[in-house]
């Protein structure tokens, strides 16, 4: 009822990759006294790398509508990370 072994495993390597995202953040602030405020911004423009990735590699959305607005969200993420 829950799904397949492989499905298991792969959520768990997914869960497994973004804990170990999130300490490595951590290690960096850290390391490099960045405040927090600061870095998260950072860490939220890893997700312009993921839907590119989606887009381009994945074809997982084809609709131009739908990649503009992706594109223009992306342009205030990174926006907002270079004005910090």
């Amino acid at each position: 009822p829950l799904g397949s072994r492989g499905t298991l495993l792969a959520g768990l390597g997914s869960g497994l990759v973004w804990n170990l995202s999130n300490a490595c953040q951590l290690l960096a602030m850290s390391a490099y006294s960045v405040p927090y405020g600061v870095a998260y911004p950072i860490l939220q423009a890893s997700l312009v790398v993921a839907g590119l990735l989606g887009i381009f590699l994945f074809r997982e959305i084809r609709q131009p509508s739908a990649i503009a607005v992706f594109f223009a969200s992306a342009a205030t993420v990174v926006a907002g990370a270079v004005l910090l």
